[in-house]
Parts: structure tokens; C-alpha cells; sequence
């Protein structure tokens, strides 16, 4: 059995703990020089660098989403990265410097909607949000050229507010980043290619810019030259560029988008050598099904070096079984020749996994039968079979691919695949290899067990150790298929051994705004579950509550016997709901709470035996109901109304300390361009008034309470922020060592003072010393000044 660690700390003494993979990585690129060197993104805003093939990676955070990067073609220790500024490192990917803006000119940040898109100000020609494409002149390392985004990339909110985020700048600099001038501005809203149309012994050639909708040449600001697509397609869906081996001529693929028989949409692969004369089209297996149920490409992919390597990605391929049975086939095709004959590299449809890909843990818990529900309609994290496809820039045997879940190598021409994110133990168990696409909700204890951890996942359920974290067993074993997407809570019995309940909805990201689809509501389920083995198992114990119940959030009153423990759970979107025989069954209890907005999120019950209700901000049906606060005092029977602070109208979560003081954390609407009502409140009187403790721009989660000392906070924000106040919020330090953008909940450790948890909404648990690195500053109160 291999060795087991916790992970490598970072210099702050910080670990990310968890199973590895869990989401979506995009724009792998590979230095070419050094090939070992890799950095891919993912969707939920980290980066990572990986010095060994992938056997491990290394997370790093440059406060926004990262869409690009590049490798400087004369120094293998310097790489590029896009995100919302244009970064370089010159030591390998140890530090970073922001190369464009210019640090010196900078005016602020924002960090604006749902989700705190960030955003910098600047006083020099900075001209957009995003950097999505970034080339070097091979021949001349201080010409860069970069694409942006004008308004950024689409957000998922932007559907409610009818957001037009088109239109693509293409920026230059000829002293290596010192001064940038605008080479052309482009009515489209996607880039997929930067590159040159030529080199070897006639020059580098001029600078291509390839787009959803044409492909341009660009010479200067006033000649840009829209060049003709091939006969038939109306846009394009991916392009990639390679040298061909023995003439050096550079040869460029792209998949088209085309109207085929009946009005469908075909997709069509073409490749040139010449972009001014008639591209050549590949047909990739042709003899489909049907004219009017044609195969769907996505990406195409060629060896840098050698440009008749080929890979492509198959969305759906139809075909007949031995029966002539309609098989939905999908995977990877190889070209060895340019584009004249192709082969499966890898093959899956929604009955089998491809034999010839190793995969972990997502391939082994979830398999091909996880593929039957597409789309919006996926509960599992499986998903689209693959998001990216990624050949070797020096090696054309070598590729990568990427799916939902899990990244993919291989090493000989497709043979075998192998995944790179995860570690698979003997004894089940699984370990992180560095990437940790994964949102926890709550980290929880067993009581009977210091080493007994769990987790309450989004997209991949419920997860425990045994051993403080260094391994982890996937907890879903009795959980029905239709809830299992996302555990949202936990509870252990502090009295009963084994005993712990869970809640589950097949929705998830509750409570973000882009989940508030009229759809979703109509067909996801979820409910509750028990488990009297310690987690290897669970028991629906959900009688009584509504077949859709989309369950957030679960507390158990202690005063209750155990056996028959009174549980409050809160169905998102029908209100709040009661046992009082441990489980079994579940009665509603929504007297006093408004209809029109029933999107009950979170409970808090005090030791006095009060209860509060924490409703949140919705948009459906084209309308908007701000959120809530209530509290019962007959366990439920009856619910009153809390005012909420000034101007808050979007409540996050509801904590409070020993003596009942109240903390109430919130998330900002943006109001002119800036945000406001967010922050964090306290109530010394049961939320009949309410003192600001925290900036209200700021996204807040959640407040924490330390359980051995309640003057000292935690208090986690979208914002990149994780905050610690030793006086009760009257002053807060910056945590030193974490800096990913999107906290969810800071625990203390109950076993270790001074050792802090910190969920994550895309980067697993944090792991590390809860102490600060900056001198304590004021809150600036409700007001944020």
C-alpha cells in the first residue's frame, strides 16, 4: 500500500484536505520545454501547477477565475496567466506579478454579483475584466498579445438581468509588458485561438485571432481582416494550430458549426494550411445514424510539433448496435495522418465505461450508469464525458482530456488513459494528489471518535475519515439515486455511537441565484437519511415529507431523549420541517412564514431552546422576494418575523455564542455599481436591533464562534477574505496563509486550539493555524466606511 500523508503544507502551514477531483478543469497547457510542467484551471476560480506530470499539483489563487496561460518560449522558468489581470512568474510558478494593469497605476478592486466577480480599477489603458488568450512571438519573448473580454466572462446571473457580455479586445505589447496598445476590437463574445499565421524561415507572420463567430487577421488597429470560413459553417466551436513535421508549414484545425438536415446543428472538422485558400474537411467515422441525427464534435486538438496528430472530442456519436439499436457512443478519436482515417482513442456510452481508461474514484463510485440522467437533468458529477482535450506540445503519442471530475493522461497514442487527481487506497479509501475541485458545507465531528471526521459535499455527497483527514471513504452507501448529488448537512448523536443523520437534494449550490430555475424545482428530489453504522451506510428517514423535499439543513435539540430526538430540518423552497421520534417521520411547521417566499436555508437553536429560520433571496418567475429572518419559541409551532438590519435583504447564515448573542451574516446586492447590505450584524437582544460588525460590501458566509473562547471570531467572505476578531467583531485581522477566493465556514478544531477548518466553495477544507497576519483594523460597520 502506498504511503498516506496529509497532503504537502504551504509556508503559511496550510493543507487542503480531501479525496481529489470532484469538479471541472479547463485550459491545461504544457510547457513545452519542460513538459513535466503543467497548469490547468478550474471552474472555481484556483490554479494549479503540477512539476511532475501530474503525480501531484500545487494550488495557487490570483483572486479571480483563471481562463489562460502560456509558457515564454525562451525561458522555461517563466509562465503567464490570465485572469482578471495579466500575471507572470519567473520562478517557476513559486510567486507572481501582475504584469497588465500596471501594479503601480492601480485605483481599487470590486468584487460585484452573485458570485464577487472580481474586477480592477486602474488609471493606465487597462480595458477589460478577463484575459482569455495569451500568445508570445516565439522569435521575440518581449512581443505578448492577449485577448480580453470587454464585460468579462458570462455570469450565471446575467440571464435574469438580460446582460450582453460580447465583444473581445485584442491587446500588445512590444516591451514585454511595460506598455500595452490596442491591436483590434471584435463584435464576438468567445476567443479559442491567438496565433500566428506562419514561422520557421519566413518570420513569425501575422497575428490570427480565431472566435466563435470568423477568423481574423490582424495587422494593425484599422486592418483587420475577417477571413472567409469554410462553405456552410456559421461559426466555430474550438481551433488549434500545430507545425507540420516535415515541411514546418503551420497547419490550423477547427470544428464548425454548421445547419444540417431538418434544422439540426452539425458539427464539421477542417483543417488548412493555408488559411486564403479552401480548407479541407475531415469526416471523423463517417456513416452515422441518421442526416438528421448527425454526431456532435466539441475540441480538436494537434501535437504542436507535429501537426498531423489529431484529437478529437466526440459530445455524441450515434450509431446501431448487433440489433440495430440506436447506441449513443462518445469519447475521444485519434487522426495519425491529417485528418484522412480516425480511430477511438477512448469509447464510453451510458451503458459502459471505456476499458481502456483507470480511472478513480468518480469512474469507481458513480460508473457508466451515473450517464443516463444529461445536462441540467445530471445528478452525478460524471456528466459530460469530456470538457477539454489537451495533445502534447513536443510528444505526439501524449494527450490529455478532462471531464467533470478527473483529468486523464496518456502516454502512448491512446492505448491506456490514466487519471491524474486522485490517489486509490487498498483498503477503499482515496487521497488528494493536489486538485480539489469541492465544495464542503460543514465539517463534522463524532463524538466517540476524535480521528472520525465527515464532510457535507456539493455534487459528490457525503464524505468521512477515520484518520483525521489524510484518507477519505465516500459516504453515499443507501442514499437514493435521485438525492445524491449534494449532502448540504450532517448531525451526529452526541449520546448514541454510529447514530448521525444527513440531508440531501439532487439541486445544488443553494442558496447562489442561478440555481433559482423554474425547472428545477419541477423534478429534483432530496430528503433525510440515518446511519447507525458510523456513516458506511444510510436509511432514507424521510416519512412525511414532500417527494421533492430539496433538505438544507438539519439541527437536533439536545434537551430531547435520544431514541426520540427532536429534529428541525429546512426544505428549501417548502418551509421548515419536525420530527420528534428521531427521523421517522416529519411533519411541517410553516405557521407565520410568508408563502410567497418559503426558500427556508438555515436553522440556529439556542440554548434557551429558541429557534431561528433563515429564508433567502429568490428569483422565480420573473419576480424577486428579498429574504427573512424568524424565530419560534414553541419549537416550531408558530414562527414570528425578525427585522433584518437596514438595507440587508439577502440573510446567508445565523450563528450565535453561549450566552445567545446573534450573528447574522449577509450578502450584498449591488446597488450603482457598488455593493451594499452585505457584512455581518450582532444582537445582544434577540434581533430586535442589530449593530453592523462587519464591512456590508463584503460577501459574508458565515460568522464562527471559537468553542473555547466566545470573544474570539471567525468570519469567512466570497471575497477572499477569512477574518479573525479576539474582542466579540470590534476588530478584525486578515488569517494569514488562506487566500482562495470563496470561503464557506470557518470550525475550529475541536481536538487541536489554535487549529483552524475552513470549507471552501471550490477548494475543499482548508486545513491550518488560525492565526493573523495583519495588524487589527476596526470594522467599518454597516456602512462599509
Amino acid at each position: 500500500m502506498d504511503t498516506i500523508d496529509i497532503g504537502t503544507p504551504t509556508k503559511t502551514g496550510w493543507n487542503i484536505l480531501g479525496p481529489g477531483g470532484g469538479g471541472c478543469v479547463h485550459s491545461l497547457t504544457i510547457n513545452p520545454r519542460r513538459p513535466d510542467t503543467m497548469l490547468v484551471s478550474c471552474d472555481m476560480t484556483a490554479g494549479y501547477i503540477t512539476q511532475d506530470g501530474g503525480l501531484s499539483w500545487r494550488e495557487f489563487n490570483l483572486k479571480a477565475r483563471q481562463h489562460a496561460y502560456a509558457f515564454d518560449p525562451a525561458d522555461p522558468d517563466t509562465m503567464y496567466v490570465g485572469a482578471s489581470a495579466l500575471y507572470r512568474s519567473t520562478d517557476n510558478g513559486e510567486t507572481w506579478h501582475m504584469v497588465f494593469p500596471d501594479p503601480l497605476k492601480l485605483l481599487g478592486e470590486e468584487r460585484l454579483g452573485d458570485e464577487a466577480s472580481h474586477r480592477f480599477l486602474s488609471s493606465d489603458n487597462w480595458p477589460g475584466r478577463t484575459v482569455h488568450a495569451i500568445l508570445i512571438d516565439p522569435r521575440d519573448r518581449d512581443r505578448i498579445h492577449i485577448a480580453l473580454k470587454k464585460q468579462g466572462p458570462r455570469q450565471p446571473v446575467d440571464h435574469f438581468y438580460d446582460r450582453s457580455k460580447k465583444g473581445i479586445l485584442v491587446y500588445s505589447s512590444a516591451d514585454r509588458g511595460r506598455s500595452w496598445t490596442c491591436a483590434a476590437e471584435l463584435e464576438d463574445e468567445e476567443i479559442n485561438l491567438l496565433a500566428f499565421d506562419q514561422e520557421g524561415g519566413r518570420g513569425t507572420g501575422t497575428l490570427l485571432a480565431f472566435s466563435e463567430r470568423g477568423i481574423y487577421r490582424i495587422a494593425s488597429p484599422d486592418r483587420v481582416e475577417r477571413l472567409a470560413l469554410p462553405e456552410g459553417v456559421l461559426g466555430l466551436r474550438h481551433a488549434s494550430r500545430g507545425i507540420e513535421s516535415g515541411s514546418g508549414q503551420a497547419r490550423f484545425w477547427i470544428v464548425g458549426l454548421s445547419s444540417g438536415e431538418g434544422g439540426a446543428t452539425t458539427s464539421r472538422v477542417f483543417n488548412s494550411s493555408d488559411l486564403d485558400a479552401p480548407w479541407t474537411e475531415s469526416l471523423p467515422l463517417p456513416g452515422a445514424v441518421d442526416p438528421k441525427d448527425p454526431p456532435v464534435f466539441s475540441q480538436v486538438s494537434v501535437c504542436e510539433s507535429d501537426a498531423g496528430r489529431a484529437w478529437l472530442i466526440a459530445e455524441k456519436f450515434p450509431e446501431r448496435d448487433s440489433v440495430g439499436r440506436r447506441v449513443e457512443s462518445y469519447g475521444i478519436l485519434r487522426s495519425d495522418d491529417g485528418g484522412g482515417h480516425w480511430t477511438w482513442a477512448v469509447k464510453a456510452d451510458d451503458n459502459s465505461d471505456p476499458p481502456n481508461r483507470r480511472g478513480g474514484w468518480a469512474e469507481r463510485d458513480y460508473g457508466a450508469g451515473w450517464g443516463d440522467l444529461k445536462g441540467d437533468h445530471q445528478v452525478s458529477p460524471k456528466g459530460r464525458f469530456a470538457w477539454d482535450v489537451v495533445a502534447s506540445p513536443v510528444d505526439p503519442d501524449t494527450c490529455y482530456t478532462m471531464d467533470f471530475s478527473t483529468i486523464f493522461k496518456t502516454a502512448d497514442a491512446g492505448a491506456i488513459w490514466d487519471q491524474l487527481v486522485t490517489k486509490l487506497h487498498e483498503d477503499g479509501s482515496v487521497s488528494s494528489r493536489g486538485i480539489d475541485v469541492l465544495g464542503p458545507y460543514g465539517v463534522f465531528f463524532d463524538p466517540f471518535d476524535p480521528g472520525h471526521l465527515a464532510l457535507a459535499m456539493t455534487d459528490v455527497g457525503a464524505w468521512h475519515s477515520r484518520n483525521g483527514g489524510r484518507t477519505w471513504l465516500h459516504a453515499i452507501t443507501g442514499i437514493p439515486r435521485p438525492w445524491i448529488n449534494t449532502c448540504y448537512w450532517m448531525v451526529f448523536d452526541p449520546e448514541v455511537r454510529g447514530r448521525a443523520w444527513s440531508v440531501w437534494s439532487a439541486m445544488h449550490d443553494i442558496p447562489r441565484i442561478k440555481m433559482f430555475q423554474d425547472g428545477f424545482f419541477a423534478w429534483k428530489q432530496g430528503g433525510i437519511a440515518k446511519s447507525e453504522d458510523g456513516l458506511a451506510s444510510w436509511v432514507p428517514s424521510d416519512k412525511g415529507l414532500p417527494e421533492r423535499a430539496l433538505c438544507t439543513h438539519m439541527v437536533l435539540d439536545p434537551r430531547s431523549a435520544p431514541g426520540s430526538r427532536t429534529l428541525y430540518a429546512t426544505v428549501f423552497g417548502q418551509g421548515v420541517w419536525k420530527s420528534v421520534d428521531d427521523g421517522r417521520n416529519w411533519t411541517a411547521k410553516n405557521a407565520g412564514i410568508d408563502t410567497s417566499n418559503p426558500f427556508a436555508w438555515r436553522l440556529a437553536l439556542l440554548p434557551d431552546g429558541s429557534l431561528y429560520l433563515v429564508v433567502v433571496k429568490n428569483y422565480l418567475k420573473g419576480r424577486q422576494h428579498t429574504g427573512a429572518l424568524y424565530r419560534s419559541d414553541d419549537g416550531a409551532e408558530t414562527w414570528k418575523p425578525v427585522a433584518l438590519p437596514g438595507r440587508v435583504d439577502f440573510p446567508n447564515d445565523l450563528t450565535f455564542d453561549p450566552s445567545g448573542r446573534l450573528y447574522l451574516a449577509c450578502w450584498p446586492r449591488e446597488v450603482e455599481g457598488r455593493n451594499s447590505g452585505g457584512g455581518a450584524w450582532a444582537s445582544d437582544d434577540g434581533g430586535r436591533t442589530w449593530a453592523g460588525i462587519f464591512d456590508s460590501s463584503f460577501h459574508v458566509y458565515t460568522v464562527a464562534v471559537d468553542p473555547n473562547n466566545s470573544d474570539i471570531l471567525y468570519l469567512s467572505t466570497f471575497d477572499a477574505s477569512l477574518q479573525r476578531s479576539d474582542d466579540r467583531g470590534r476588530s478584525w485581522n486578515q488569517v494569514e496563509g488562506f487566500d482562495f477566493q470563496w470561503g464557506y465556514r470557518p470550525v475550529p478544531d475541536p481536538h487541536h486550539p489554535g487549529m483552524l477548518y475552513v470549507t471552501t466553495f471550490g477548494s475543499s477544507v482548508w486545513y491550518g493555524p488560525a492565526g493573523c497576519a495583519h495588524a487589527a483594523v476596526p470594522n467599518r460597520g454597516k456602512d462599509g466606511r
